[in-house]
Protein backbone atom coordinates (compact mmCIF):
# COMPACT_ATOMS: atom_id res chain seq x y z
CA UNK A 1 0.00 0.00 0.00
CA UNK A 2 0.96 3.69 -0.76
CA UNK A 3 3.23 4.80 2.13
CA UNK A 4 1.83 8.15 1.53
CA UNK A 5 -2.24 7.13 1.87
CA UNK A 6 -0.48 5.20 5.41
CA UNK A 7 0.79 8.32 6.52
CA UNK A 8 -2.34 10.31 5.92
CA UNK A 9 -4.60 7.67 7.35
CA UNK A 10 -2.62 6.79 10.77
CA UNK A 11 -1.47 10.71 11.04
CA UNK A 12 -4.27 10.89 14.07
CA UNK A 13 -4.23 7.04 14.66
CA UNK A 14 -6.83 6.64 17.43
CA UNK A 15 -5.16 3.20 18.65
CA UNK A 16 -7.98 1.13 18.05
CA UNK A 17 -8.45 -1.19 14.90
CA UNK A 18 -11.59 -3.41 13.70
CA UNK A 19 -10.29 -5.85 10.80
CA UNK A 20 -12.53 -8.42 9.48
CA UNK A 21 -12.86 -10.12 5.79
CA UNK A 22 -15.86 -9.55 3.83
CA UNK A 23 -16.55 -12.14 1.09
CA UNK A 24 -17.97 -11.69 -2.26
CA UNK A 25 -18.34 -14.34 -5.13
CA UNK A 26 -14.63 -16.32 -4.86
CA UNK A 27 -13.12 -13.38 -2.90
CA UNK A 28 -12.10 -12.14 0.35
CA UNK A 29 -11.22 -8.85 0.96
CA UNK A 30 -9.28 -8.49 4.42
CA UNK A 31 -9.89 -5.19 5.84
CA UNK A 32 -8.33 -3.19 9.27
CA UNK A 33 -9.88 0.16 10.24
CA UNK A 34 -9.18 3.02 12.81
CA UNK A 35 -12.47 2.63 14.27
CA UNK A 36 -12.11 5.73 16.41
CA UNK A 37 -11.77 7.90 13.04
CA UNK A 38 -12.95 5.73 10.60
CA UNK A 39 -10.53 5.87 8.21
CA UNK A 40 -9.30 2.61 6.32
CA UNK A 41 -5.46 1.06 7.26
CA UNK A 42 -4.95 -1.76 4.73
CA UNK A 43 -6.68 -4.38 2.81
CA UNK A 44 -5.37 -6.76 0.74
CA UNK A 45 -7.81 -9.11 -1.46
CA UNK A 46 -7.62 -12.77 -1.78
CA UNK A 47 -9.22 -15.47 -4.55
CA UNK A 48 -9.20 -18.04 -1.68
CA UNK A 49 -10.65 -18.14 1.66
CA UNK A 50 -7.99 -16.38 3.87
CA UNK A 51 -5.71 -19.52 5.47
CA UNK A 52 -3.56 -18.71 9.06
CA UNK A 53 -0.72 -17.94 6.95
CA UNK A 54 -2.63 -14.80 4.68
CA UNK A 55 -4.22 -13.66 8.19
CA UNK A 56 -0.45 -13.85 10.05
CA UNK A 57 1.15 -11.56 6.51
CA UNK A 58 -1.74 -9.01 6.82
CA UNK A 59 -1.13 -8.61 10.64
CA UNK A 60 2.52 -8.38 10.47
CA UNK A 61 1.60 -5.64 7.87
CA UNK A 62 -0.43 -3.60 10.52
CA UNK A 63 2.08 -4.35 13.15
CA UNK A 64 5.11 -2.78 10.90
CA UNK A 65 2.90 -0.04 9.43
CA UNK A 66 2.72 1.18 13.23
CA UNK A 67 6.14 0.04 14.34
CA UNK A 68 7.53 2.05 11.41
CA UNK A 69 5.91 5.16 13.21
CA UNK A 70 6.17 4.20 16.79
CA UNK A 71 2.13 4.60 17.06
CA UNK A 72 0.74 2.17 19.92
CA UNK A 73 -2.34 -0.25 19.55
CA UNK A 74 -4.81 0.19 22.57
CA UNK A 75 -7.11 -2.57 21.27
CA UNK A 76 -8.26 -4.62 18.21
CA UNK A 77 -11.34 -6.33 17.83
CA UNK A 78 -11.70 -9.07 15.23
CA UNK A 79 -12.99 -12.42 14.24
CA UNK A 80 -9.51 -14.11 13.42
CA UNK A 81 -7.43 -12.79 16.60
CA UNK A 82 -7.93 -15.41 19.56
CA UNK A 83 -7.77 -18.28 17.15
CA UNK A 84 -4.86 -16.69 15.39
CA UNK A 85 -3.30 -16.05 19.37
CA UNK A 86 -3.60 -19.54 20.22
CA UNK A 87 -1.83 -21.09 17.01
CA UNK A 88 1.91 -21.91 17.51
CA UNK A 89 3.91 -18.70 16.79
CA UNK A 90 0.63 -16.51 17.56
CA UNK A 91 0.61 -14.02 19.68
CA UNK A 92 1.14 -10.82 17.31
CA UNK A 93 -0.36 -8.41 19.87
CA UNK A 94 0.83 -9.09 23.19
CA UNK A 95 1.68 -5.84 24.49
CA UNK A 96 -1.73 -4.71 23.33
CA UNK A 97 -3.48 -3.41 26.14
CA UNK A 98 -7.08 -5.02 25.47
CA UNK A 99 -8.40 -6.97 22.88
CA UNK A 100 -12.00 -5.24 22.58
Amino acid sequence: MDTDFLDWALADFSGYVAADELYDGPFCMLSAVDNRRSKRLLYDVLDHDPTHEDIRAFLGRLKTALTARALTLLGIHDGWLSPLSCAPGGGFWRSTASTL
